[in-house]
């Protein structure tokens, strides 16, 4: 059986936020990257062509609210 220890309500915390940040990870795997000058492009003329929020999300690896996100930052209408 495996030895438990005593853990800190902030490591605790910590542990939780680092497995919640590893399941979103697992799906889009750029999630919490800092995006790149090709990917802001490739996202905008991709809108521009009609693209989903989720089909955006799947190709760029990135949290569909990452998309809604960055296309609001650039002042593009977000209609899904």
């Amino acid at each position: 059986m495996p030895k438990l220890h005593r853990v800190s309500g902030q490591e605790a915390i910590r542990a939780l936020e680092r497995l919640g940040f590893e399941q979103v990870r697992q799906r889009y795997p750029r999630a919490y990257e800092k995006w790149m000058d090709e990917e802001d492009d490739y996202l905008r003329c991709k809108h521009s062509e009609g693209f989903s929020t989720e089909e955006l999300a799947e190709i760029l690896h990135r949290k569909p609210s990452a998309i809604h996100s960055r296309l609001r930052r650039f002042g593009l209408d977000v209609n899904d």
